[in-house]
């Protein structure tokens, strides 16, 4: 049987080199108020994905509006993404986390003041070059020390997540739409503050200034840029990411339509979370190769069975045991990509690649998906949800290719001496 030859050279190694302090304490500290950064980053995305088509139809906008809308914050992310991801390498993570966090807070709370579609969609695209490099920059700093366990510093992102999920659905039922907008702030505050929080000497959290590391840095990056079999792991991973699309802009919408209101409807966000930090903390500390692209193949084949059963539309019943699978649609396919991420990047360019990861699997793909999701939902309801069944399915195919090509080593070799020597 003829073997497959390698798409790109790849090299075989010791776990990657990471900048690790001295200090046991200051890890301590510096795990705590990562985790407050999840939880607040969190918090605002658990008011904004489900809830905010809420707000824009309170602004009398149609589903083909929201969608564009929707498309443009997505897009703005992708933009933002890796162009702070790289000024992070150059000023240090926890100041550019702090630059994104007041930036998104104060586009978002203009948004307010603003009625016209135009105004809207302008302070929405503002906002979004703000919070798009938030957890690029968050995961990059969690995965450059190895004495953090990542997924259980995510998980509390879940947490908020999900608390944003039940708290917000019963506040916007209660109060109205204009709720979304005061809670998205509310949770940006405690992001600014939780960021500026973080330990100033922490080995991650500062620039790398080491002058090989600089020099070999440009070389890494466009090694990786070239290399299909970079592409084909984040191209697969988004397209199991892309199946969320429709889930994001129009359940809240369309099951209002099969009488679940929104406060069932947070239940429901919140109970797919809970799913997603049970298998966080039970499977975080798990960090061979192997076993991240385990995890994204996981999500793949659940991304297939919840999307087809979710087009069905059951009753709510069903639908919170359909929710459970978010624990493997989102929960399963990120981990496993920073796990593959950890051991395949060099420590030195994982922020910019996190930058590039992020940008394309929750940026150019989801939106890109979302763009042309405003047509469907007038015509097909429930059955728009088989085309996120198609992502998922061809986003499980694209990883078992990833896996017969990919040997566990690092994507290139990198010619920077490691950090720390």
């Amino acid at each position: 049987m003829a073997s497959h030859p390698p798409l790109e050279e790849t090299q075989v190694a010791e776990p990657t080199p990471v900048s690790v302090s001295s200090d046991t304490g200051e890890h301590g500290v510096l795990m705590i108020r990562i985790s407050l950064v999840y939880f607040a980053y969190f918090f605002f995305l658990g008011i904004n994905t489900p809830f905010v088509a809420t707000w824009l139809k309170a602004r009398e906008l149609d589903s083909y509006m929201i969608a564009a809308i929707g498309s443009a914050s997505i897009i703005a992310r992708t933009v933002g993404q890796p162009v702070l991801s790289y000024m992070a390498e150059i000023f240090g993570r926890r100041a550019l986390l702090v630059v994104s966090g007041v930036g998104a807070a104060l586009f978002t709370l203009i948004l307010v003041f603003c009625y016209s579609p135009g105004l809207i969609l302008a302070s929405i695209i503002v906002a979004g070059l703000f919070i798009g490099p938030v957890i690029p920059l968050a995961d990059a700093l969690v995965l450059a020390d190895r004495s953090i366990n990542y997924g259980r510093a995510r998980l509390w992102g879940s947490v908020g997540f999900a608390v944003a999920n039940v708290l917000g659905g019963w506040m916007i039922a209660t109060h109205g739409a204009p709720m979304v907008i005061w809670l998205e702030v509310a949770g940006l505050a405690v992001l600014v503050c939780a960021a500026f929080s973080l330990p100033r000497r922490a080995a991650a959290a500062r620039p790398i200034v080491d002058p090989a590391l600089a020099a070999d840095r440009h070389r890494s990056i466009i090694r990786l840029v070239r290399s299909p079999l970079v592409w084909l792991f984040i191209g697969s991973v988004a397209l199991i990411n892309g199946g969320h699309a429709y889930y994001y802009l129009f359940s809240v919408l369309y099951w209002k339509d099969l009488g679940i209101d929104e406060q069932a409807t947070g239940i429901l966000w919140a109970w797919g979370v809970i799913a997603e930090v049970a298998l966080l903390g039970l499977l975080g500390g798990r960090t061979t190769p192997r076993w991240g692209v385990a995890l994204i193949l996981a999500g793949g084949i659940g991304a297939v069975l919840r999307w087809t059963l979710t087009a069905r539309d059951p009753g709510f019943a069903i639908l919170l045991l359909l929710q459970t699978l978010h624990g493997l649609t989102y929960g399963a396919m990120h981990l496993g990509a920073m796990q593959v991420i950890r051991n395949a990047v060099p420590a030195h360019i994982s922020t910019v690649v996190m930058g590039v990861y992020a940008a394309v699997v929750n940026g150019v793909v989801i939106g890109t998906v979302m763009a042309a999701l405003g047509g469907v939902y007038e015509d097909w309801r429930g059955q728009g949800f088989l085309l996120m069944a198609g992502l998922g399915l061809a986003g499980t195919i694209g990883t078992l290719l990833f896996s017969r090509l990919w040997n566990g080593g690092l994507f290139i070799k990198s010619e920077a001496p490691p950090l720390g020597a």
